[in-house]
């Protein structure tokens, strides 16, 4: 596992498919192989892993350089002035997330609050984070005080949300959405994860996967991260990957099924499909189109995650963020919870401003702070002044090579028209310098 991670890092360090990864451990014991169906005895001492061959030493031998750790955390939280506060826009988090304080020194600190994903890849160059999952009790002698400084407790990284599901697929309880708590404390902002999943023993495979999606999909805009920690219909994915496919496809919260879709080079063009807009019909899912067609645009209220309102005006993309109205912030939804957020405010509007069943894209469809128009295939909030900030594509390539190719064709015609010069000059000089001795003809040397 550890060279697969190794190997991973290495390959996609520099391009879009960099990621955080957040790894959990579960550890169990195997039962007697006398008697498989008794509980698994406890460790002794003796049968328990030396301090080398630790889940948290043999991780940070091969992978420190990429691991986030506790320590790391508690360092950047105990003075935010010199961690995510001494960073630009891009890589600070949202503070309306987590609680800060202030000393008499004016420094700024934290005791739950987490940087962005920004901030660890691209300041800290960190891309992984390990926490202990479940843990059986007869290895409760294993020494997790030699790997706290490597693997956070146990559920420091995620909380698990009891949900509970009829067999359509719809949530009756759980869902962290609430349309009238529009703060933070009034919804669990913490990266909540469910592995109920309920289908009924006598559906047959089609409609229960439909059902299965449907649950996927109804999750992840509650701000749950459905996980799938069984065997789909009895089948493993590579007997059918379509199956666990067509789960991972229903938990995606932002690009509609078949975005973004493919867009032209040059960016100017009518069908370059360089910014993202919200459509209503899609279940508030997203799709690329031209950024110079005139929509309304989701504008964030004072940095709120929750809280949305619409420009008064229909505007291309470029003039969106001129277009929002005071004390708000031409913005893009951050998790499924947010995006859930502005697809139910979009719903609330008047049917002139948002019509789901409408003909017309500008009545279902709102801008948002996504583009693609620094280099196609990446795309990046902030405006349409906003850079890649990695290079994954022909574009990007070409401008990383133009450069030195055109000087070094440069330098080859100046070395070749040099050679050419001097040649031609001894070629002057040499027919100056011929004798002829005794039949020979020499080419003789200025003196």
């Amino acid at each position: 596992m550890i060279n697969i991670l190794v190997e991973y890092f290495q390959e996609t360090e520099d391009t879009v498919r960099a990621h955080i990864i957040y790894l959990d451990f579960n550890l169990h014991v195997a039962a007697s192989a006398d008697a498989l169906d008794q509980p698994a005895p406890a460790l002794s001492s003796a049968q328990l892993p030396p301090e080398s061959k630790l889940i948290g030493s043999l991780m940070d031998a091969s992978l420190g350089t990429y691991i986030y750790t506790p320590p790391h955390l508690l360092h950047d939280r105990s003075n935010l002035n010199h961690s995510w506060y001494s960073t630009s826009q891009e890589e600070m988090p949202i503070a309306e997330y987590f609680i800060t304080e202030k000393n008499s020194d004016g420094y700024h600190s934290t005791p739950d609050g987490w940087p962005c994903e920004n901030y660890v890849q691209e300041v800290k160059a960190k891309r992984l984070l390990l926490g202990w999952g479940s843990i059986d009790p007869q290895i409760q002698g294993y020494n997790f005080t030699s790997d706290s400084d490597i693997i956070f407790p146990q559920n420091y990284l995620r909380s698990n949300v009891d949900v509970v599901a009829s067999q359509d697929g719809s949530l009756q309880s759980g869902c962290l959405f609430n349309p009238s708590a529009t703060g933070v404390s009034g919804a669990n902002s913490s990266w909540a994860e469910s592995t109920r999943i309920t289908i009924s023993a006598d559906a047959n495979v089609t409609d229960s996967l439909t059902r299965l999606s449907y649950l996927a999909r109804n999750l992840t805009a509650c701000g749950i991260s459905p996980t799938v920690n069984d065997t789909l219909f009895n089948k493993t994915a590579d007997e059918d990957v379509g199956l666990y496919k067509n789960v991972s496809l229903s938990a995606t919260w932002s690009w509609a099924f078949g975005e973004p879709r493919n867009s032209s080079s040059d960016p100017t063009g009518s069908n370059h499909n360089r910014c993202a807009r919200m459509d209503v019909s899609r279940s508030g899912h997203w799709r690329a189109a031209p950024c110079a067609e005139e929509r309304h645009a989701a504008c964030r209220v004072e940095n709120s995650p929750f809280k949305w309102v619409l420009t008064p005006n229909k505007v291309s993309y470029f003039a969106a963020e001129n277009d929002c109205p005071v004390n708000t912030s031409f913005s893009v939804p951050r998790t499924g919870l947010e995006n859930m957020y502005l697809y139910n405010y979009l719903l609330s509007r008047p049917k002139d401003i948002i019509d789901l069943s409408s003909d017309d894209g500008d009545k279902r469809e709102v801008w948002l702070n996504f583009n693609s128009l620094d280099v196609d295939s990446c795309w990046v909030t902030g405006g349409p002044n906003a850079t890649c900030p990695y290079a994954v594509s022909s574009e990007a390539e070409r401008r990383t090579v133009i450069v030195p190719t055109i000087a070094a064709i440069v330098i080859l015609i100046i070395t070749a028209l040099t050679l050419f010069v001097k040649c031609n000059a001894n070629r002057r000089n040499s027919r100056r310098k011929r004798r002829v001795i005794e039949g020979w003809e020499y080419e003789g040397v200025p003196s």
